[in-house]
């Protein structure tokens, strides 16, 4: 906790910067059908795996 018990996330300051530096993106996983993924997934980090997995496919679809 920081100063006066409020928490980083609270702060102005990490507010700013997070609409400045990040995009909050999210995905729904339907059970039946992506059990696979969301399988895969578990236990990982997700935003590493999935922005691999994207680097991965823009690299063999340039062309299109």
């Amino acid at each position: 906790m920081r100063k006066g018990n409020k928490p980083m996330a609270d702060a102005p300051s990490k507010r700013r910067w997070d609409k400045e530096h990040t995009v909050l993106i999210s995905i729904k996983f339907q059970r039946k059908s992506d059990q696979d993924c969301i399988d895969f997934l578990e236990g990982k980090n997700k935003r590493d795996t999935i922005c691999a997995a994207l680097r991965e496919y823009m690299e063999n679809h340039k062309d299109q």
